[in-house]
């Protein structure tokens, strides 16, 4: 999603706070990942709250993509969102080997 809608909207100061925003909502995705699998298999606890807080930084970043940045996509780019969809899904393809 990054290398498709990210470029399209950095335009304006505002919109490039927000793919920043974005941004750093990813990389806390990266470190929550990260960290679940660096837990040991015996600390049931342990994996448990790395699986929650796993879920609600997913949860945020998907929340802001649909509330702020596929509005702003809507109105600020000429290119349809169903066509960055297909492009999205093309590199995501490409990416999996399909």
């Amino acid at each position: 999603e990054a290398e498709v809608l990210y470029p399209i909207i950095s335009l304006t100061p505002q919109q490039r706070m927000l793919v920043a925003a974005l941004e750093k909502e990813l990389a806390r995705v990266v470190d929550a990942v990260d960290r679940l699998a660096g837990v040991g298999t015996g600390a049931k606890f342990d994996i448990a709250a790395a699986a929650v807080a796993l879920r609600v930084i997913i949860g945020r970043h998907l929340t802001a993509e649909a509330e702020v940045l596929l509005p702003t996509l809507a109105i600020s780019t000429d290119e349809s969102l169903a066509s960055l969809l297909a492009r999205m899904n093309e590199l995501l393809g490409a990416s999996l080997g399909v």
